[in-house]
Protein backbone atom coordinates (compact mmCIF):
# COMPACT_ATOMS: atom_id res chain seq x y z
CA UNK A 1 0.00 0.00 0.00
CA UNK A 2 1.04 3.56 -0.69
CA UNK A 3 1.66 5.76 2.06
CA UNK A 4 -1.48 7.65 3.15
CA UNK A 5 -1.29 11.20 3.74
CA UNK A 6 -3.66 13.80 4.99
CA UNK A 7 -4.11 16.07 1.90
CA UNK A 8 -7.16 18.05 4.01
CA UNK A 9 -7.62 19.99 6.88
CA UNK A 10 -9.96 22.32 9.01
CA UNK A 11 -10.59 23.15 12.80
CA UNK A 12 -13.21 24.29 14.93
CA UNK A 13 -12.29 27.21 17.65
CA UNK A 14 -10.41 26.31 20.40
CA UNK A 15 -12.57 27.33 23.83
CA UNK A 16 -15.75 27.10 25.22
CA UNK A 17 -18.60 27.07 22.58
CA UNK A 18 -21.78 27.04 24.70
CA UNK A 19 -23.39 28.44 21.63
CA UNK A 20 -22.35 25.81 18.98
CA UNK A 21 -24.16 22.61 18.60
CA UNK A 22 -22.36 19.34 17.83
CA UNK A 23 -23.24 19.42 14.07
CA UNK A 24 -22.40 23.40 13.32
CA UNK A 25 -18.84 22.34 15.08
CA UNK A 26 -18.91 19.16 12.15
CA UNK A 27 -19.84 21.51 9.77
CA UNK A 28 -17.10 23.81 10.91
CA UNK A 29 -14.00 21.05 10.15
CA UNK A 30 -15.58 19.19 7.71
CA UNK A 31 -15.90 21.76 5.19
CA UNK A 32 -12.74 23.40 5.02
CA UNK A 33 -11.38 20.17 4.87
CA UNK A 34 -13.19 18.82 1.82
CA UNK A 35 -12.09 22.50 0.43
CA UNK A 36 -8.35 22.18 1.02
CA UNK A 37 -8.38 18.38 0.24
CA UNK A 38 -10.08 19.63 -3.19
CA UNK A 39 -13.02 17.26 -2.66
CA UNK A 40 -16.49 16.68 -2.43
CA UNK A 41 -18.88 14.86 0.27
CA UNK A 42 -19.58 12.05 -1.77
CA UNK A 43 -15.92 11.29 -2.26
CA UNK A 44 -15.65 10.17 1.32
CA UNK A 45 -15.82 6.46 1.82
CA UNK A 46 -16.00 6.09 5.46
CA UNK A 47 -16.19 9.21 8.84
CA UNK A 48 -13.69 8.14 11.61
CA UNK A 49 -14.99 10.31 14.32
CA UNK A 50 -12.72 11.17 17.51
CA UNK A 51 -15.49 12.58 20.29
CA UNK A 52 -14.19 12.62 23.75
CA UNK A 53 -16.34 13.22 26.94
CA UNK A 54 -20.15 12.71 24.89
CA UNK A 55 -21.95 13.62 28.44
CA UNK A 56 -21.04 17.42 27.28
CA UNK A 57 -23.59 17.22 24.47
CA UNK A 58 -27.42 15.41 24.61
CA UNK A 59 -26.87 13.01 21.71
CA UNK A 60 -24.29 10.31 22.68
CA UNK A 61 -23.81 8.69 19.15
CA UNK A 62 -21.77 11.64 17.77
CA UNK A 63 -20.96 9.48 14.66
CA UNK A 64 -24.34 9.72 13.35
CA UNK A 65 -24.81 13.41 13.47
CA UNK A 66 -22.05 13.75 10.66
CA UNK A 67 -24.97 12.61 8.21
CA UNK A 68 -27.38 14.75 10.03
CA UNK A 69 -24.66 18.13 9.74
CA UNK A 70 -24.14 17.40 6.08
CA UNK A 71 -27.07 15.38 3.99
CA UNK A 72 -24.43 14.09 1.25
CA UNK A 73 -22.97 11.69 4.50
CA UNK A 74 -26.62 10.47 4.94
CA UNK A 75 -25.22 6.67 3.10
CA UNK A 76 -21.66 6.85 4.68
CA UNK A 77 -20.19 4.52 6.80
CA UNK A 78 -19.60 6.41 10.40
CA UNK A 79 -17.73 5.39 13.73
CA UNK A 80 -17.35 7.44 16.82
CA UNK A 81 -13.95 6.69 18.73
CA UNK A 82 -12.91 7.50 22.25
CA UNK A 83 -9.71 7.06 23.49
CA UNK A 84 -9.16 10.06 26.60
CA UNK A 85 -6.56 12.16 25.55
CA UNK A 86 -5.71 9.69 22.51
CA UNK A 87 -9.37 10.42 20.97
CA UNK A 88 -8.19 12.07 17.83
CA UNK A 89 -4.71 9.89 17.63
CA UNK A 90 -7.47 6.81 17.69
CA UNK A 91 -9.83 8.26 15.28
CA UNK A 92 -6.67 8.44 13.04
CA UNK A 93 -5.26 5.20 13.68
CA UNK A 94 -8.53 3.27 12.59
CA UNK A 95 -8.80 5.31 9.59
CA UNK A 96 -5.28 3.99 8.62
CA UNK A 97 -6.28 0.57 9.71
CA UNK A 98 -8.82 0.27 7.44
CA UNK A 99 -7.15 1.73 4.21
CA UNK A 100 -4.47 -1.23 5.10
CA UNK A 101 -6.85 -3.66 5.01
CA UNK A 102 -8.71 -2.31 2.24
CA UNK A 103 -4.74 -3.13 0.20
CA UNK A 104 -4.97 -6.30 2.08
CA UNK A 105 -8.03 -7.08 0.50
CA UNK A 106 -6.76 -5.89 -2.72
CA UNK A 107 -3.77 -8.77 -2.83
CA UNK A 108 -5.73 -11.07 -1.88
CA UNK A 109 -8.30 -10.65 -4.57
CA UNK A 110 -5.09 -10.23 -6.96
CA UNK A 111 -4.06 -14.05 -5.78
CA UNK A 112 -7.52 -15.45 -6.01
CA UNK A 113 -7.58 -13.69 -9.84
CA UNK A 114 -4.54 -14.86 -10.56
CA UNK A 115 -4.93 -18.56 -9.67
CA UNK A 116 -8.51 -18.26 -11.36
CA UNK A 117 -6.96 -17.23 -14.84
CA UNK A 118 -3.95 -19.31 -14.64
CA UNK A 119 -6.27 -22.88 -15.00
CA UNK A 120 -8.15 -23.15 -11.39
CA UNK A 121 -11.20 -24.48 -11.16
CA UNK A 122 -14.50 -22.87 -12.20
CA UNK A 123 -15.71 -22.35 -8.57
CA UNK A 124 -12.38 -20.66 -8.09
CA UNK A 125 -12.75 -18.21 -10.83
CA UNK A 126 -16.44 -17.98 -10.00
CA UNK A 127 -15.17 -17.04 -6.44
CA UNK A 128 -11.90 -14.73 -7.77
CA UNK A 129 -14.68 -12.69 -10.25
CA UNK A 130 -17.05 -12.08 -6.89
CA UNK A 131 -14.65 -11.45 -4.91
CA UNK A 132 -13.12 -8.91 -7.29
CA UNK A 133 -16.47 -7.31 -7.77
CA UNK A 134 -17.15 -7.00 -4.23
CA UNK A 135 -14.23 -5.73 -3.41
CA UNK A 136 -13.92 -2.79 -6.53
CA UNK A 137 -16.99 -1.64 -4.69
CA UNK A 138 -15.00 -1.21 -1.69
CA UNK A 139 -12.03 0.20 -3.13
CA UNK A 140 -13.81 2.82 -6.21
Amino acid sequence: MNQPYIVGWGHTPFGKLDNMTLEQLIRDAVYPALDSAGLEPGDIDAIYMGHFNNGFVPQDFSASLAAVAIPEFRHTPAVRLENACATGSAAIHNALDALASVAEGEAARDALWARAETGGSRLVAAEAKMRRTALERVVT
